[in-house]
C-alpha cells in the first residue's frame, strides 16, 4: 500500500512538473513573441522618427 501511494506521488509529481516545463515554455514563447514584435514596431518608429528628423535638419539648412 505504501509502495502504491509513492508510486502515485512520483507519477503525480512528474506530472506536475511536465506541466510547468510545459506551461513555462509557452509563457517564454508567448513573452518571446511580444516583445520581438515589440522591439520591432520600436525600431519602425526610431526609423520614421529618424527620416523626419533628416528631412527637418535638411530643411532647416537649405
Amino acid at each position: 500500500m505504501i509502495a502504491w501511494l509513492k508510486a502515485k506521488a512520483l507519477g503525480a509529481i512528474l506530472v506536475i512538473q511536465l506541466v510547468l516545463i510545459v506551461l513555462q515554455f509557452v509563457i517564454f514563447n508567448t513573452f518571446l513573441d511580444l516583445f520581438s514584435s515589440l522591439f520591432v514596431a520600436a525600431l519602425i518608429f526610431a526609423y520614421s522618427k529618424m527620416e523626419t528628423i533628416e528631412g527637418w535638419l535638411k530643411g532647416s539648412k537649405s
